[in-house]
């Protein structure tokens, strides 16, 4: 098992570069920072705006020598394919061997249509990532491509890309079971998310009822397609971690959230979209995901204790 990691202070540019060498030396495998113009803060509802993912993790490269970097998940719609490749090829030249291509189709429709790239229907926007992610794979792979879809019409001559030192894979954020199958056959990985996000928002109470049984069904459904395929792709998921300082902080954050999402107090302490509990609680949690079928976990930190609190347990939640 592989434990990658996203904190808060990676989010404020100023931080980056004190704690990107911090977090390799708790033991974590790599460094996620999402990727958005602005999301809105749940419970008062205002926007909170995010740095570029791939500045940040270029910044987190220069002061670090081993853990992997990637966004969480690079925003197809906002992006765009040819220049999405470009900054993941230059961070992986920054980087060799240490960086990703982690994709979405993206979810978040007040930002899309504040930034004017609109939002295109689901499955209009399951058919541009599909593209996107054979056009990168060209420019990674060949350093050239000519490509004519439905979407995208892109050709780069021979000499025309900066070529790469290192292969990048590619992983693609799923949440609903189409996007998993249409992820398993085209990327190295596929990330899982609750099927929570269609509709241009995010149902907060669907996300925080994901089961366990509903992660390994989503496992089993990439791996089923990947055999399909005749082909074979890594798994992974990407839960909210909060790290209580004990049980009565863990309890108070639980009553708190599921009191905020309408969601029964039993549901939420089953839940593996966001896992709230003690260092213990959350590794026993933690221990079951390979059973699910995953090999690495992307955990996205909702308080800044988290990591401290969670790096002594890495070395046997790996074994």
């Amino acid at each position: 098992m592989e434990f990658h990691i996203y904190h808060p202070q990676l989010r404020t540019p100023s931080t980056v570069v004190e704690e990107a060498p911090k977090l390799e030396a708790l033991g974590y495998d790599g460094l996620v920072m999402p990727d958005h113009l602005f999301v809105l803060d749940f419970q008062v509802g205002t926007p909170l705006p995010y740095p570029h993912p791939l500045a940040i993790l270029a910044a987190a490269a220069a002061v670090t020598t081993r853990v992997r970097l990637l966004s969480l998940v690079s925003n197809n719609l906002a992006r765009g394919p040819v220049e999405l490749a470009h900054q993941t090829a230059t961070l992986a030249n920054l980087a060799p061997g240490r960086t990703e291509l982690a994709i979405g189709t993206g979810w978040f429709a007040a930002e899309h249509l504040a930034a004017g790239v609109g939002f295109p229907t689901g499955g209009e926007r399951i058919e541009m990532l599909l593209e996107t992610v054979h056009i990168c794979r060209q420019l990674f792979e060949r350093a050239t491509v000519d490509h004519e879809g439905k979407h995208y019409r892109v050709s780069i001559p021979e000499g025309g890309f900066p070529p790469v030192t290192s292969r990048i894979p590619i992983m693609v954020g799923a949440a609903g079971p189409r996007m998993i199958r249409e992820a398993a056959r085209v990327a190295d990985r596929v990330d899982l998310q609750p099927d929570a996000i269609a509709g241009g928002g995010a149902d907060l109470q669907r996300y925080n009822a994901y089961t366990f049984d509903l992660l390994a069904a989503g496992a089993a459904r990439a791996q089923e397609a990947a055999r399909a395929a005749n082909r074979t792709v890594s798994v992974s998921a990407s839960p909210f971690v909060y790290a209580a300082a004990d049980e009565a902080d863990a309890d108070q954050m639980r009553r708190q959230m599921a009191g905020f999402v309408d969601l029964p107090l039993e549901a939420l302490e089953q839940s593996f979209g966001t896992i709230i509990g003690t260092p213990d609680q959350i590794a026993d949690k933690l221990r079951r995901y390979p059973d699910a079928g995953c090999d690495r976990v992307h955990l996205q930190a909702l308080n800044v204790e988290a990591a401290t609190r969670l790096a002594p347990m890495l070395r046997t939640l790996r074994s």
